[in-house]
């Protein structure tokens, strides 16, 4: 403690100086009972404790293209959806997933968006997923970016990647109608397929395609691979399963055992 007075500290000025010297050096007023009152004889004050500021957690290694994928989809209520980790990924990297389609060169706007913010290092080969109501598990946390997620049962998208909306790192792609070509006018039930998920750069096909607006899709091939055999499987729509009037079980589907792939 330091300084003291007889009165209010507004009433003295050499307390009131004292009072915003101490402000200005984040220290705050305080009094044993409130002399303005009436009812002290000593005014004092003592520093302010700094906020507490939590870590920003920051991953050893970014996620790339081939590093996870979508493994099932339910447009019929409530929507839901399962991803797979087919590489390790670290504590503190954020995956986006989207509805929005994709507009030649960025993603349209007027649907949802989510975070998963990874909490606790996932395995490769480790199955999680959403359905709006489970919003923690064992590896991180889901949450509404903005806008309102909703598949549609006339056909929609699943987008997942990491970044800004601007300028986004494009890691996978699922749609339920065709996807159209660029240029094309997009609706909420419509994608261009961007090229960054195709094979033209990096020999890596990272989408995957059902048309004719098909509710509810679900992979259904072998989840015992290297991660190259998985992810090959993956974006065959002949290793899935569909309907239009059946939902498929996210929460119960078996986690993958990767294989390292040979070098």
């Amino acid at each position: 403690k330091r300084g003291g007075g007889t009165s209010c500290i507004n009433s003295d000025p050499v307390l009131w100086n004292s009072f915003n010297t101490a402000i200005n050096n984040d220290v705050s007023p305080c009094w044993e009972h409130d002399p303005c009152l009436g009812s002290s004889t000593q005014c004092y004050w003592c520093p302010v404790s700094p906020p507490t500021i939590s870590p920003t957690l920051s991953p050893d290694s970014i996620i790339e293209k081939g590093d996870i994928a979508a493994i099932a989809f339910n447009s019929d209520n409530p929507d839901s959806f399962a991803v797979v980790a087919l590489a390790n990924i670290d504590v503190g990297n954020k995956i986006k997933f989207t509805d929005n389609g994709w507009d030649t060169d960025k993603f349209r706007t007027g649907e949802g968006i989510l975070t998963f913010t990874v909490t606790n290092s996932i395995p490769s080969g480790s199955v999680w997923f959403y359905n709006g109501e489970i919003m923690e598990n064992d590896y991180g946390i889901w949450n509404s970016v903005s806008g309102s997620f909703g598949l549609s049962n006339s056909g929609d998208q699943l987008f997942i990647y990491t970044g800004d909306e601007i300028n986004p790192t494009l890691l996978f792609g699922l749609t339920t109608t065709e996807w159209l070509p660029s240029g094309s006018t997009v609706t909420t039930t419509t994608s261009v397929l961007p090229e960054a998920l195709t094979n033209s750069n990096d020999g890596i096909t990272a989408y995957i395609e059902f048309t004719g607006g098909i509710d509810n899709v679900m992979y259904s091939g072998s989840n015992n691979g290297t991660n190259n055999e998985i992810f090959t499987y993956l974006v065959n729509n002949t290793h899935w399963e569909t309907s239009s009037s059946i939902r498929y079980d996210v929460e119960t589907i078996d986690d993958f055992n990767i294989y390292i792939n040979p070098t």
